[in-house]
C-alpha cells in the first residue's frame, strides 16, 4: 500500500511520481522539444512564430501536469492537500471543518482521471486531482476517512469492480 505511517498519527496518500503515465508523456513530449530545437537551432530560434508555439505548449504541458498531481496526508485532527511538484504549496483543512469529501471521475477521451472534491462546512468546495494514487492507495484513503467520521461520497464505479 502507498500510504505510509510517518508517525502513530500521521499517513500519506502519496503515488510514484516517476512512474505516473502523465507524468511519463509530459517529460517524452519535452524531450522530443528539447531535442527538436538541438537539431536545428539555428532554423528555430530565428523563426518567433516557432518559439511562441514552442514556448507556449512547454507551458501548457507543464501546468497540465503539475496539476494533476496532489497528494493527502491524515494527521490527527487535519486534512493536509499538498502538490508533488509545487511543494510549496500547501491547503490545511480541519476534520470537523469538512463537509464532505466526494471523489469525481474526470473523463479525458476515453481514459478517465480521479479527483478528489473537498467540500467544508462553509459549503465551499475545492478539486484536487492526484493522478500519481493507485485505486489501492485511493481505497485506503477513503476508508482512512471514513473512520475519522468524515462523509465520503464514494460512489466511482470503477472501485466496484477491482
Amino acid at each position: 500500500m502507498n500510504s505510509k505511517d510517518v508517525s502513530k498519527n500521521v499517513k500519506v496518500y502519496k503515488g510514484n511520481l516517476l512512474f505516473t503515465a502523465r507524468v511519463l508523456i509530459a517529460i517524452g513530449f519535452l524531450m522530443f522539444v528539447g531535442a527538436m530545437v538541438l537539431n536545428k537551432p539555428s532554423v528555430v530560434l530565428k523563426n518567433y512564430g516557432a518559439i511562441f508555439s514552442i514556448s507556449f505548449a512547454i507551458i501548457i504541458t507543464v501546468v497540465f501536469t503539475v496539476i494533476q498531481l496532489y497528494y493527502f496526508i491524515i494527521d490527527d485532527d487535519k486534512f493536509v492537500v499538498k502538490n508533488q511538484i509545487l511543494i510549496w504549496t500547501k491547503k490545511v483543512y480541519e476534520l470537523n471543518n469538512i463537509h464532505e469529501i466526494e471523489l469525481v471521475e474526470l473523463s479525458y477521451y476515453s481514459r478517465s482521471a480521479i479527483a478528489l472534491r473537498v467540500i467544508d462546512d462553509k459549503f465551499k468546495s475545492k478539486l484536487y486531482r492526484a493522478g500519481s494514487l493507485s485505486k489501492k492507495t485511493w481505497k485506503a484513503l477513503l476508508a482512512d476517512l471514513k473512520e475519522c467520521k468524515i462523509e465520503v461520497n464514494d460512489s466511482y464505479t470503477q472501485f466496484e469492480n477491482n
